[in-house]
Parts: C-alpha cells; sequence; structure tokens
C-alpha cells in the first residue's frame, strides 16, 4: 500500500513538474518571439506606401521580386536622395560597420578585441585622409555624396524607434552619415585590393633568409634568387580579384556583344555589393537611366548599363605602395631626409574602447606618409612609413555617375582619364557593336628601385616622380580577335617602364576563359554564366601531370603514394565537389610550395607565405636542381609527406577524400551568429565549395566571386545579375538570402530594365 502511495505521490510530482517545464518552455518561446516581433518585424523598413521627404519633386523607389530598388526621381539630386534612402533601409547596419573598421572605430562597440585593427586603421590614417579627400572634392562629386547622405539621414531621422536590429543588439546608435564616410567606403575598397606593402617585408625577410641559406652566393646572385621567387609581377595563389570579358557581335547568337563580370572577394554575409537602378532626367544631355552594382554607401552604379553602354572591372593589382624606413627619434619627432632633419607631424589619436578606458595612440606622418610600424614595437621593430597614392588628398575622384551617362567609347575613356583607383581593369561594349579594353589606375613612377621592398627613406634618393598619365596607360579598342579577357594578369607590355611592380595574378584563369570562348563559334548570355562557374584547375592539372610522369619513371612501390597516383591519373582537371583528384592536388600544391620555401629559409616558421603558382610552375619546367638533384624522387617524397600529413584529418581511401571537406566557406553574419540559440538560423553557415585558385570560378577558403553579372547588349531585359545572399541585410526580410542557393548553383536573375514588374511601391512626395 505504502509502495502505491508513493508511485501516486512520484506521479503527481512528475506531472506537476512537467507543467512547470512547459510552462517555462512556453514563456521562453514567447519571450523570444516578443522580442524578434520588437527588435525584429517591427523594424523591417516600409517598401510600399507614401512618405513625405525634402526632395524637390515625387520620386518613388520600386522594388522587384528580388527586392531590388528601382529609383525615379525628378533630379539627379532627388535620385541620389532616394538611393541613400533605400541603401540605408536594406544595409545600413553594414554601412555603419564598413566606416567604423575603415576609421578605427570599432572598438567602441565591440570592445578590446577590436583594439588592434583600430590601431592599424588609425596609423594609416584613413578618417584623416577622408576629411583631406572631402577638401579637395569637385563641386559635382561633393553635390553627389552630399544628397545620398542626406537621403542616409532622413532614414536615420525617422526610423530612431526602429533601426536595424544589429544596432539593438550592440547597444548603440548610429551617428548621421557624411560626405567622409561615402570617401571611407572608397578607402575601404582601396585596402581590400591593395596590400603590397606586407608582401615587401615578406619578400625583404626571404633575402634575409636565402643569404643565410647560401653563405656562397654574392650580392647579385640573392637578389637574382629572390627576384625569381617573388617576381615584381606576381601575386599570391588566391589575390582579392575578379574576371571581366567581352565578345563582340562576330562571337554572339544576336550578333551584338556580351559582356561578363564577376569580382572575387573575401566572402561577406551580407553581400559586398548591392543593386539598383537609377532613372532621373539630366538638365542636358540624355536622362540617366543606368542599372547594376554598387557599394552600400557610394552612390551611382560601379558595375552595370545604361541605354547604350555595359562596362565591368577587374583589380589592376599594380604596386601603389612604397614602405620606407626611417631614422627618427621617436622622442623628438624628427627624422632624417639627405642632409637635412625635418620635423614629422605629431598626431594624437584617441580611441574609445567598450568597457575599457579611452587609449591614446601617438601617429607620426613624414614626407612618405605615416609611420604604421614603430621601433620598439613587435612584429617589426623598426620606423616604416607606407607612401600609397590612397593617401593622396586628391586620390579620390568619382566618375561612375559620368560612366552611368556615357554614351560611347570617347565619353566612357573621358571619365575613367579622372579615375584614381584603386586601380581597374575596365572592359566595355555598346549597342553599336564596339568593345572595348581601359587600365585606370594612378601609378607611380619609380626611377631608381621598383619598391618591391622596404626603401631607406633617410636617403632622399628614392622618391617618386609623379605618377603616368593616362594617355600612356593600357588601352584596346575592337581588337582584331572580337575577344577582350581580363582575369588580373598583368595587362602592361613587357617594356612598360612604370608599372616595374605589381600583385598580379597567374595567367592560368584568363587562359582558361579564352579557351573556353574559342570553344565555340557563338554564344548567348547564359553561356557566359556557364563559363564564370567553370571549376576546371589549370595549375592543379599542371601539377598532377608532372607527378604522374615522375611516378611512370620512378615506379613508386605500392602504398598511398601508388594510389595518389592513380587518382590524379584518372582525374579531369575539374575541381569538384567530390574530386578525389582534387583533393590531393591542392593538398599537394600546399605542401610543394612549402617544401621550397622550407628549402630556402629551413629556419624561418613563416616561411609558408604566398608564392605565385608560375613561380612553382617555372621550378617544375625548368626541373631546378637548387631543390633536388633527383627531380622526380622529390616531387614523389613531397607528395608523400603531404599525403601522410594529411591522412589523420581525410581519412581511410583516397576514393573518399572529398574536396568538400578542404575547400569551403563559413558564410556567417558578423552580429547575428553571436546570438545564442537562434544565431544558426539567420546565417547561411559552413557550406562546400567547388573551384580554385586558378579556376574561372577562383575560389579559397575565404574568398571566392561576390556577384555575378553578364549584360546583353542585343536585349537588356536578357541581362542577369545576383549578389551572394541577397539585397537586404535584415534577418527577417524575405530578401535577406533569396539569392544564395541560385548564387551558389551558379544561376542567375534577370535585371529588370525595360519591363520591370513591381512587387512594392514606396512614393516620396516633396515635404510641405
Amino acid at each position: 500500500m505504502m509502495c502505491h502511495n508513493s508511485n501516486v505521490s512520484r506521479s503527481k510530482l512528475f506531472e506537476r513538474s512537467l507543467k512547470y517545464i512547459n510552462f517555462l518552455i512556453l514563456a521562453f518561446l514567447l519571450t523570444v518571439l516578443g522580442l524578434i516581433g520588437w527588435y525584429g518585424w517591427r523594424t523591417l523598413p516600409t517598401v510600399s506606401g507614401s512618405v513625405e521627404a525634402p526632395i524637390s519633386a515625387a520620386g518613388k523607389i520600386v522594388r522587384d521580386s528580388l527586392g531590388t530598388p528601382h529609383i525615379i526621381a525628378a533630379s539627379l539630386g532627388d535620385a541620389m536622395f532616394l538611393q541613400g534612402y533605400a541603401t540605408a533601409q536594406d544595409r545600413l547596419w553594414q554601412m555603419d560597420a564598413i566606416r567604423r573598421s575603415t576609421a578605427g572605430e570599432l572598438a567602441e562597440i565591440a570592445g578590446k578585441v577590436a583594439l588592434p585593427l583600430d590601431i592599424r586603421a588609425r596609423r594609416i590614417g584613413f578618417a584623416r585622409t577622408a576629411r583631406v579627400q572631402e577638401a579637395h572634392l569637385r563641386p559635382e562629386d561633393r553635390a553627389l555624396f552630399a544628397a545620398y547622405a542626406r537621403g542616409v539621414n532622413y532614414f536615420i531621422d525617422t526610423h530612431r524607434d526602429k533601426l536595424p536590429p544589429e544596432f539593438a543588439i550592440l547597444r548603440y546608435e548610429p551617428r548621421p552619415w557624411t560626405i567622409t564616410d561615402s570617401i571611407l567606403v572608397g578607402l575601404r575598397m582601396a585596402a581590400d585590393l591593395t596590400t603590397t606593402w606586407e608582401m615587401d617585408l615578406d619578400k625583404e625577410r626571404m633575402a634575409r633568409e636565402l643569404a643565410a641559406t647560401f653563405p656562397e652566393m654574392d650580392e647579385a646572385q640573392l637578389r637574382t634568387l629572390v627576384n625569381g621567387l617573388f617576381p615584381v609581377r606576381s601575386g599570391n595563389e588566391v589575390l582579392a580579384g575578379s574576371n571581366a570579358w567581352v565578345l563582340s557581335g562576330a562571337h554572339t547568337e544576336s550578333g551584338k556583344p556580351l559582356l561578363a563580370n564577376d569580382t572575387h572577394l573575401g566572402v561577406s554575409f551580407p553581400s559586398v555589393w548591392t543593386m539598383v537602378h537609377l532613372k532621373a532626367p539630366m538638365a542636358e544631355g540624355p536622362p540617366l537611366d543606368v542599372a547594376g552594382l554598387t557599394l552600400p554607401g557610394m552612390p551611382a552604379v560601379i558595375i552595370g548599363h545604361n541605354r547604350r553602354i555595359a562596362w565591368g572591372v577587374t583589380s589592376l593589382g599594380a604596386d601603389v605602395q612604397d614602405l620606407y624606413e626611417e631614422r627618427m627619434d621617436l622622442n623628438a619627432g624628427v627624422y632624417q631626409f639627405g642632409a637635412e632633419v625635418r620635423q614629422a607631424n605629431r598626431i594624437i589619436e584617441g580611441i574609445r574602447v567598450k568597457g575599457e578606458p579611452d587609449v591614446r595612440l601617438n601617429v607620426f606622418v613624414t614626407q612618405h606618409g605615416p609611420l604604421i610600424a614603430q621601433a620598439g614595437e613587435p612584429p617589426y621593430n623598426r620606423n616604416l612609413s607606407l607612401q600609397w597614392t590612397a593617401l593622396d588628398p586628391d586620390f579620390l575622384s568619382f566618375p561612375f555617375l559620368e560612366l552611368g551617362l556615357a554614351q560611347d567609347w570617347t565619353a566612357f575613356r573621358k571619365a575613367l582619364s579622372r579615375f584614381n583607383g584603386p586601380g581597374q581593369n575596365f572592359v566595355y561594349a555598346d549597342i553599336d557593336g564596339n568593345i572595348g579594353f581601359q587600365v585606370a589606375a594612378r601609378l607611380p613612377r619609380r626611377t631608381h628601385a621598383p619598391g618591391d621592398m622596404p626603401l631607406p627613406g633617410y636617403t632622399g634618393l628614392h622618391e617618386w616622380q609623379g605618377y603616368v598619365p593616362f594617355e600612356e596607360l593600357p588601352s584596346l579598342y575592337n581588337p582584331p580577335s572580337g575577344r577582350i579577357v581580363t582575369a588580373n594578369q598583368n595587362p602592361f607590355p613587357p617594356d612598360f617602364p612604370d608599372a616595374g611592380s605589381g600583385r598580379f595574378s597567374s595567367p592560368h584563369r584568363a587562359h582558361q576563359i579564352r579557351a573556353r570562348l574559342d570553344a565555340k563559334p557563338k554564344w548567348n548570355a547564359a553561356g557566359m554564366l556557364e563559363i564564370q562557374k567553370d571549376v576546371y584547375s589549370p595549375y592543379y592539372a599542371f601539377l598532377a601531370r608532372q607527378v604522374v610522369a615522375a611516378a611512370d619513371r620512378k615506379k613508386p612501390a605500392p602504398g598511398l603514394v601508388a594510389d595518389a597516383i592513380e587518382v590524379l591519373r584518372n582525374w579531369n582537371g575539374q575541381a569538384e565537389l567530390d574530386a578525389a583528384g582534387a583533393t590531393i592536388a591542392r593538398l599537394y600544391a600546399i605542401g610543394l610550395r612549402a617544401a621550397i620555401l622550407k628549402r630556402l629559409a629551413p629556419k624561418w616558421e613563416q616561411a609558408g607565405m604566398g608564392m605565385d603558382d608560375t613561380v612553382v610552375e617555372r621550378i617544375l619546367r625548368t626541373r631546378d636542381p637548387l631543390y633536388a638533384k633527383d627531380f622526380d624522387a622529390w616531387l614523389l617524397e613531397v607528395l608523400g609527406k603531404a599525403l601522410e600529413d594529411n591522412r589523420p584529418r581525410m581519412g581511410g581511401a583516397l576514393a573518399n577524400w572529398k574536396y568538400r571537406e578542404l575547400m569551403h566557406w563559413d558564410v556567417d553574419h558578423p552580429v547575428f551568429s553571436r546570438l545564442p540559440l537562434i544565431g544558426r538560423y539567420f546565417n547561411i553557415g559552413r557550406v562546400p565549395m567547388s573551384g580554385s585558385p586558378s579556376s574561372p570560378k577562383q575560389v579559397g577558403p575565404a574568398s571566392g566571386p561576390s556577384q555575378r553579372f553578364v549584360a546583353d547588349l542585343s536585349n537588356w531585359d536578357a541581362s542577369f545579375a545576383n549578389v551572394l545572399a541577397g539585397v537586404s541585410g535584415h534577418p527577417l526580410s524575405s530578401h535577406y538570402k533569396d539569392q544564395w542557393k541560385p548564387f551558389y548553383y551558379g544561376t542567375s536573375f534577370p535585371l529588370p530594365f525595360e519591363k520591370l514588374e513591381a512587387e512594392e511601391i514606396l512614393e516620396f512626395r516633396p515635404s510641405k
């Protein structure tokens, strides 16, 4: 009887506990739903209805099925205002994060963890530079940026109580947007595409290591060796780059040109790019009617087309940065320049740090530029100043409105003649059937040294001698081949005197794109997408052929190496997700590069730095005895080590070494991903990626295509465009990641131009 009562008591206790647990779960869910409603649904931007705004006449933002804003305005100023408003609706927090990271203001919202990034940004002086560059803007450019900023700020001012959820999570509010902030966005892109100063230090370190490894070599021999390893016109395995090509009507089904462009950048969520269509009358000439891709925080269209022309870009990669070692007294702030002693400009930077006292930073600026490293501070322990074209007071010149209005090649080149950077290769096509190519950049003229390693700033003998005139930069118009391809390869002829150094990509991607274009007589827009997602890896295929040939001569014993050789022998060179051959080839490429560098710098733990594929290819083709007396045996030895080193993480049979396990992206939102329990629902997460560093679909562990654009000049509405995730940065928007799956699988969407089907319309009327 007592047992029965005990069981009943336990049963009732269990029921009460279960009810209590259910109540807690319900309360938690209601709390979560309430928070999502308050910080989520309530903060979604209004994209339909009617709004009063400080504009000159009625206008509207029409959104299509992807949420892309098509802006119809009564004047250019109104169009820029509405573009600023629409971009703030979609990407306000991303815009704020970009300006903060560039200006060195991240620690204010992220805490001490972001302080090293802020210190670096403050030393380079992006915010100081942006303020100076604003003062040098042309009146027309200033008006453009100012109207855009007014639109951003009108959105902020009218949505103070329902800003995007990132602001609530991080507990701060955005300050007003300024012209300087848009300049910071441009400087951020310049910084992302220009990293040569760090490579200069690596090359200098390698020169010292070579001297220790080969004491029998004289200075000239050592310089020849280091230049062979790191040529002044080459780059790393993966650079922030792009593909762009254009076909004349002779090679298309329609008889009109096709232009394709996919830019390769670091993986970002929200997307690096957004899309827009701008329509407005102009006081003179044809109206503004331009559609395409742009950067959040920047007005106008960066890549796109109007009614007559289309254009795309790839990063040039020319070296526009030099490091100078300064002989300097940091206490007095003076430095030597030739026979003179000069006073550096001393700036005290105050950095706010969330939850910590402010940090004061001494910054010095010499005539070469800011001191980015100081004596006594690791890791460089020397005074190094940075000269960089992007820090010039008049660097920012913004011709993209003029590009959007250009009607022909002459006007297009005139607009580009005032583009200073970041240096770009532009491809062009027009409805009359013309195609073209133009390099646009501010390139320094160097007289005494290529600037590929730090220079002695104290001598006064290594100063830039002005800049290369635009008229001397490479240009091409209607080539007989009817094809132009740029994939970050070196566009300068061998005898070009003023672009002696640069981080240009190997020509593998460009060669593969040309091979694809040559394989078919006539193309359409859909075919351009097929080439953009081509994952054939010329470099990995070359390595596979080399080591298979070595094995055929050496006949390795049965085992792991012999098995890998058979996988490589039967591999077709495609870096597909399940291709074991691609996995082995990539591991071999990494191992081979490391083996070369460690042979040269055995005591340098960081000697795994990037090396251009063409350098490794040259070493294998020439079978350089510096690396091995028995070259075939060495190649097989390196393969064996790469396989053994990776067997613990890759598993058993080589046939199961899937490429998807080796190459992947982590596509996570920088804020939402950190939310407990629900954060993963707002990410894309870890995704396997096909493609390789030398494929047209150029992919690295954290970089790759950031958008795809194809312009069909026979029918603008047959053109394609999409970004990596979506137009909106709001996690509850239907356009937050609605483009991801098509982007991932290599399909795209039409870019509406003539035939626009409106999903939402937000009308603007002038304020009374």
